[in-house]
Parts: structure tokens; sequence; C-alpha cells
């Protein structure tokens, strides 16, 4: 029954105003954020983001989304254009922004 009851809880609150409100804001800060990183003289794959996630493309410095999971930063680790690394450890460290 739970696969039944959950989509209908989730179509019930996306049929309510405030979940439009909410999945705006989350683009709005995904936005803000990858705007502040492109100020900080980070690259960006896509240059910016019209979604909730961005993947930052830490080409000239040593960083690969394998060593942030090494740190104990949790994020996704993404291929990039002509990406150096093997599929295994990807060169692109993918953001998500949920609120």
């Amino acid at each position: 029954m739970n696969t039944i009851a959950a989509p209908a809880v989730a179509l019930h609150e996306a049929a309510n105003p405030p979940f439009g409100t909410y999945g705006q804001q989350i683009v709005q800060n995904a936005k803000a954020l990858a705007h502040a990183l492109l100020g900080r003289g980070y690259q960006l794959v896509t240059g910016g983001t019209d979604n909730h996630m961005l993947i930052l493309y830490p080409q000239d410095w040593p960083l690969s989304g394998k060593a942030c999971v090494e740190a104990g930063i949790i994020t996704n680790f993404n291929m990039v254009p002509a990406d150096p690394l093997e599929s295994a450890a990807t060169s692109g460290i993918r953001l998500g922004n949920q609120q």
C-alpha cells in the first residue's frame, strides 16, 4: 500500500501553491550559488544552472569528486567534457541544492 500512498501524498503536495513557490526558491538559490562560485573564479560545466544542481569543473586545481568523498564531503562526481580522469574517478563535482 505504501507504493500507492507515497505518490498520492506527493501529488497532493505538488497540487498546492506553496509547492510551486518552494520549487522556484530552490532554483533561485542554486542560481545564486552558481553566480557566487563563478564570481570566485570556479568553472561550471554549463556556465550556470537552470535547475537545482550544478557541476563544478575543477580543471586547474587538484580536486575531484573522489577527493571530496575521501575528505568526508558528500557530493556526486560526474564526468565532464574531455575529462582527463577515468570514469571511476572523474573530475566534475555535482552539487545539488534542496533549499
